[in-house]
């Protein structure tokens, strides 16, 4: 016979399945089936012939199902617990395997066959003694079995019992700490008390703890504070700083700010500025993740540029085609010369002057030099002929007559 009408409910973690219609009249409980996937932290079960009196939670096996012992009573009702280790876990049919019994329901002891009742499952159940002769006439295996366990008695008739049920009903099984990186405080568990690690400490460290509060102090060293102290000194009264290095002395001018910021690991750049007259930045700006941007020398016509070590060497060739102009020279074959000479960089050029300011006339504007020659001639009627005057000053010729 196959019975398999289980009801599932599922509450958190727990999944559980049970039957509200007894199995009845079993003989013996051959196998189970279920169609379980997934990990689970436990597997059990308990089992009643009435729904009032139920046995122990038992591990889930086949072993165990097959040992429970109808003992003549009807009707079987049987609770399955799973409890699962992730979401992964599933459970949803539960199925028993069993052999239907053909031998009437009595309940019977060494000597004497016990009054029976029915109850409305047809399950026949022994009737309660109610004297000591009544009681002593059944077996041993009677009063072992837990549905004839009857009757009531105060907890604290018996001593540690409610605390033992206390420790059962909420015990900690077990501890952990938290993932991650560090050392953890949990050690072990033992029994039922959880056992942790102790704080030591030592190295100018001290530890208190007052209303479950622990606390951890560290103890400043004094050569810290003196090294503060120094700083604050730095910052509020000097000015200029010397450090000797290689047996030189450099002369650091910045402002205590700076220094400050430098000395406790500000080693960032705040930016850079040209010198000079302005007629060429070599410093272009800044950029957003604090690079300097620079600006590259190039050369142009007969300069060339090289870098010698830590130095950018700036050159000019004197030789290429155009040259250098390093002096002058006049020309071979006039009477005159207007190249003078050169004095360092300043090429020098003689002027041009007249020496009749009445006949000769010199002038200049932006692009032209204007030489202008004027002929005051005058004639006169002298004994039938003529008579002139400065005809030709410049070969000294004042005056004829013809």
């Amino acid at each position: 016979m196959v019975f398999s009408n289980f009801i599932r409910t599922v509450s958190g973690s727990q999944i559980l399945l049970k039957n509200t219609t007894p199995i009845e009249n079993v003989g013996s409980l051959k196998f189970y089936k279920d169609n379980s996937s997934g990990t689970f932290t436990k597997k059990e079960f308990r089992w009643s012939f009435n729904k009032n009196y139920w046995s122990s939670w038992v591990t889930l096996n086949q072993g165990n199902l097959t040992k429970i012992d109808v003992k003549g009573n009807s009707c079987l009702y049987i609770e399955v617990r799973y409890i699962t280790a992730n979401t992964s876990a599933k459970v949803t049919t539960f199925s028993i395997n069993y052999t239907e019994s053909t031998s009437s329901t009595t309940n019977t002891t060494q000597t004497v066959t016990t009054t029976t009742a029915q109850n409305s499952c047809n399950q026949t159940t022994c009737v309660e003694a109610t004297t000591e002769t009544e009681a002593c006439t059944h077996t041993d295996s009677y009063y072992l079995w837990r549905p004839n366990h009857k009757g009531t008695q105060p907890i604290s008739s018996i001593t540690g019992l409610q605390q033992i049920l206390n420790n059962l009903g909420g015990s900690i099984t077990n501890g952990e700490n938290v993932s991650g990186s560090g050392i953890g405080v949990f050690y072990q568990k033992l029994g039922q008390s959880l056992i942790f690690k102790k704080i030591d400490v030592s190295g100018g460290i001290s530890i208190s703890d007052s209303s479950g509060l622990i606390t951890l102090i560290v103890n400043s060293d004094p050569s810290i504070s003196e090294l503060y102290s120094f700083y604050n000194s730095l910052e509020s009264s000097l000015y200029d700083l010397s450090i000797y290095i290689d047996n030189k002395f450099i002369q650091i001018d910045s402002s205590l700010n700076y220094l400050y910021s430098s000395l406790v690991g500000d080693s960032s750049v705040k930016g850079a500025i040209n010198i000079g007259d302005g007629s060429a930045s070599i410093y272009a700006g800044i950029t957003s993740d604090g690079s300097l941007l620079f600006r590259e020398i190039i050369g142009d016509g007969t300069a060339s540029i090289s870098i010698v070590g830590d130095l950018v060497v700036v050159g000019l060739d004197a030789s290429f085609s155009g040259g250098e102009v390093n002096t002058g020279s006049n020309i071979d074959g006039g009477d005159a010369s207007i190249f003078s000479g050169k004095i360092i960089h300043d090429l020098q050029f003689k002027s041009i002057k007249s020496l009749e300011t009445s006949i000769l006339f010199i002038t200049s504007d932006a692009s032209y030099i204007y030489i202008d020659v004027s002929l005051n001639m005058g004639f006169d009627i002298l004994d039938g002929g003529w008579n002139w005057t400065n005809i030709d000053p410049c070969n000294g010729i004042d005056g004829g007559s013809w």
